[in-house]
């Protein structure tokens, strides 16, 4: 871990910020993954902002008061996972939200912020469309328990080198796997 660590801060001109993504962390550099609206109800400090589902999209729309709680507490941003539609980004912005779609395809609508995998050329592609865009590094790249079948640094290492050669910047979401 702390060689990854090392990794981050040698690409510190290609990696903006890195938030930490889980179910109950806390701070500016959180992003919680929603799995029940009464947490995130409860909740008393301040996050980066929300992963949720379609169907917690709706259910967010459904109900006003969590909306209301939301913005009065100064969680407006969303990151839709896997991606909504243009008319639901749309929807959330004019609420006062800020949408992230986490691209997991082609036929996702294109948001002003996104979340990818780790893949350089999509993240080119989208960074030379004005894209910003946010790094999700997470569990997939570790397969069993505890067995890696990549080394995740030299996989990192090559993919950071490209994006700064590239002259493309980044912002890491890490999941709770590199905390």
């Amino acid at each position: 871990m702390s060689s990854f660590r090392e990794l981050i801060n040698k690409y510190k001109d290609v990696v903006i910020s890195v938030y930490r993504l889980g179910i109950d962390c806390c701070g500016d550099d959180c992003i919680i993954r929603v799995t029940d609206w009464s947490y995130v109800r409860g909740l008393k400090c301040r996050v980066h902002g929300l992963m949720i589902d379609p169907e917690q999209v709706n259910e967010l729309l459904r109900r006003p008061s969590l909306i209301k709680l939301l913005l009065q507490r100064g969680v407006n941003r969303l990151i839709a996972y896997p991606c909504i539609t243009q008319d639901r980004v749309m929807l959330l912005s004019r609420l006062g939200f800020t949408v992230m779609n986490y691209f997991t395809g082609d036929d996702c609508s294109l948001t002003q912020s996104v979340v990818v995998h780790l893949d350089a050329y999509k993240i080119i592609d989208l960074a030379g469309r004005g894209v910003t865009i946010y790094v999700h590094l997470y569990r997939p790249y570790i397969r069993g328990v505890g067995k890696s079948t990549y080394d995740i640094n030299s996989i990192f290492d090559t993919a950071l080198e490209y994006l700064r050669r590239s002259g493309i910047k980044i912002h890491l979401i890490l999941d709770e796997l590199y905390h």
